[in-house]
């Protein structure tokens, strides 16, 4: 999945705007040969993987996820 493909990780305080994640899926999709799925489906399947998906600063929808930290 894209999420656990490119590192990112369920974080309690962190988050990522849903337009820059979702911008990254569909890159992924495209390189990959797959065909994207809308922005709501994307963001209704990020919901099914337990990530808190939340309205931030005035009315930006995020989700509470982030990049891995390199070991």
């Amino acid at each position: 999945m894209f999420v656990e493909e490119n590192d990112y990780v369920v974080t309690p305080n962190d988050y990522t705007l849903i337009k820059e994640l979702y911008q990254g899926y569909r890159q992924y999709c495209s390189e990959d040969g797959f065909k994207p799925v809308s922005k709501v489906n994307f963001t209704k399947r990020l919901r099914n993987f337990n990530v808190i998906i939340e309205r931030v600063g005035g009315n930006k929808l995020a989700a509470y996820l982030t990049k891995k930290l390199s070991s």
